[in-house]
């Protein structure tokens, strides 16, 4: 099949499968003579088996013959041919929880059973999201029952499973990104174009744009809500977002807003939000009062709406989760003066991994937009002698549990304020205590004061009058022992040295009451 005429040295055109197999006469049962030969030919390029496929530009053709092949003959022109199909490199762009228009396919002889798919590579699966299984038909001009349809603009939604073409006017919610058109005609292909391998002829690129599905974000009750870094292709200022339950669906209870549109109390406002910052930003509320949850960012584009982002129902691009977190505010923890320290039981809703909170004098004050403020710590906020400068490790376990290291904790006994930061959701920064201006609790950090001195008298009963001390409790021990440095050794060490210190019951000492904290000591 030569693009031009006949000659000597011919090749075929490219995109025409050219192996010694192809181009050959075979044999299909309705061949003169009962062979691959006589009074009619049939000649075969390509086997879809093998993935040789008609990839030649659509056009006229001519067919060059030879008997017994062409080296060194002259083909003859016996026929012209004419391959029909869509012409190659198309591209088509839609937006996200919109319709998308895939009409005006570009070719030869297309035909309204010619379907399109849409996939990551031709051949390979449908793209979720795309109505209809991910595949339309009515590729050329606009195919609907209703005779007075020209577009989608004008289908109700009783009349769209009447609707052939643009996957029936449904809505598409497939992330944003770049795929490809790819191309099926069940005339004479012995094909339904309905699995996904029938779709393996790639006419060009479709681009959806607006954001990228499944982009997970956190706001904190009571406090100020912002959604950034949101990714996407096409993002623009003016894009809108609401917060519901469940995309295109109005909220019920409790009720707010107008019938048309309504989204989470305390959360959104009843027309949505508009992005700023290049698509990517979104002021949601400042503060949030709605109830803690997961709800849903549902993403619209007024320019691409039929309705202008008018009702419920055109917010049907789901970007993503946005959880309400709320900690509890009234946590009581106890540490161990000279111990490591860990919290193992943190409460509240949408606490995860990579929270973290800092022990601090006091927790900052929240910040204030409406001014400027300096971005440094507090004087007089760090606590001296915690490990870390009172920071956490990053929250293991969901959140619920958060740790010091393996440093022991040497601050002066007393309580101190567990403050609390949401590392886990993106983008946010906890490293400064001026990011954590959540306080969720208090920390007692119990055991003696250092430094006490006391005197005993060989041969007379051993009693430490007056011990200072925070949060010790009747049970609590202490050893007597040689040296200082004995103190730090492991605990069966600690008791071996106090058995020969001489001092009765082994060296160990059991309070008889609480002890007296005396001023100066924090609480």
């Amino acid at each position: 099949l030569s693009p031009v005429r006949c000659g000597i040295g011919i090749q075929n055109a490219p995109g025409i499968p050219d192996t010694p197999v192809d181009g050959l006469a075979v044999y299909d049962g309705t061949n003169d003579g009962g062979a691959a030969s006589g009074t009619r030919q049939r000649l075969n390029w390509g086997n879809s088996s093998e993935s040789r496929v008609l990839d030649a530009e659509v056009g006229r053709y001519v067919l060059c013959w030879c008997a017994h092949g062409c080296d060194g003959a002259v083909p003859i022109e016996i026929s012209v041919v004419f391959i029909a199909g869509p012409n190659p490199n198309q591209s088509r762009a839609c937006v996200r929880g919109e319709f998308c228009d895939v009409t005006g396919t570009r070719g030869r002889d297309l035909d309204s059973w010619d379907r399109l798919a849409v996939m990551d590579s031709c051949g390979g699966g449908f793209v979720s999201g795309f109505p209809r299984g991910g595949y339309t038909e009515g590729i050329v001009v606009f195919k609907s029952q209703d005779p007075d349809d020209e577009s989608c603009n004008t289908v109700t939604a009783d009349e769209m499973e009447g609707v052939s073409s643009n996957f029936g006017c449904e809505r598409v919610t497939a992330s944003a990104g770049e795929y490809r058109l790819c191309f099926c005609t069940p005339r004479g292909a012995g094909t339904e174009c309905e699995q996904p391998y029938d779709f393996s002829f790639d006419i060009g690129m479709m681009k959806i744009q607006g954001p990228l599905r499944d982009q997970a974000r956190k706001c904190m009750q009571s406090y100020r809500c912002i959604v950034e870094g949101i990714q996407g292709i096409g993002l623009k200022d003016g894009d809108l977002v609401l917060i519901l339950d469940v995309c295109r669906m109005p909220q019920t209870s409790p009720a707010q807003g107008n019938m048309s549109i309504r989204g989470i109390a305390g959360l959104t406002p009843g027309a949505g939000v508009r992005a700023t910052q290049g698509g990517s930003y979104w002021l949601m509320a400042d503060p949030v009062t709605a109830t803690a949850g997961t709800y849903r960012m549902c993403w619209c584009r007024p320019s691409a709406s039929a309705r202008g982002c008018g009702i419920t129902d055109d917010f049907a691009a789901d970007m993503g989760s946005l959880t309400i977190v709320a900690p509890k505010l009234n946590h009581l923890r106890r540490c161990i003066r000279g111990q490591t320290c860990s919290i193992i039981d943190l409460e509240g809703y949408g606490l995860g991994d990579g929270d973290v909170v800092q022990i601090l004098k006091f927790c900052p004050p929240k910040p204030n937009y409406a001014i400027y403020q300096e971005d440094v710590p507090p004087p007089g906020v760090y606590v001296d002698g915690w490990p870390r400068e009172g920071l956490s490790l990053p929250a293991e376990l969901g959140g619920r549990s958060v740790s010091w290291g393996v440093d022991v904790v040497t601050a002066k006994v007393g309580v101190y304020q567990i403050c609390w930061c949401m590392g886990s959701s993106p983008g946010r920064r906890c490293s400064q205590p001026q990011d954590f201006y959540v306080r969720i609790g208090e920390m007692e950090l119990a055991g003696p004061v250092p430094n006490q001195a006391f005197k005993a008298v060989a041969g007379h009963p051993l009693v430490l009058p007056n011990l200072l001390g925070y949060g010790m409790k009747s049970g609590d021990s202490m050893a007597v022992v040689p040296h200082l440095d004995n103190c730090s050794a492991p605990s069966e060490a600690i008791i071996n040295a106090a058995s020969v210190s001489g001092f009765p019951s082994a060296g160990l000492l059991t309070p008889a009451m609480i002890p007296y904290v005396p001023d100066g000591i924090p609480v």
